[in-house]
């Protein structure tokens, strides 16, 4: 890579213009075509023992709560959970158990 002096303003900004379009160049090229990218599964997917795992707005939408409410829970331990690649899921049957137990109303 070659070495610029930069003493003006311009030159500071075409460099800097320069280097992030390199940056998104290489940003792009790590990037997995949708050619690529696994199949997305359905909110409410089944599990290897036949459980079904919901994502936390199915979770919501089927408790009838609020996004903050149900993170809250994860996060206090209050409501097991699993992350997958990223994502919280909450298996229905534990939801239906929290109902009976009073937890979620």
């Amino acid at each position: 890579m070659e070495t610029r002096k930069t003493g003006s303003t311009n030159d500071r900004q075409d460099l800097l213009a320069e280097m992030l379009g390199v940056m998104a160049r290489l940003r792009a090229a790590e990037e997995p075509s949708p050619a690529d990218a696994e199949p997305r599964r359905d909110a409410g997917s089944k599990g290897p023992a036949g459980e079904e795992w919901l994502s936390v707005q199915a979770a919501c939408d089927y408790v009838h709560v609020s996004r903050t409410t149900m993170y809250r829970l994860v996060r206090e331990g209050k409501l097991p959970s699993h992350r997958v690649r990223g994502r919280i899921l909450i298996c229905r049957e534990t939801l239906d158990r929290c109902i009976k137990d009073g937890l979620l109303a």
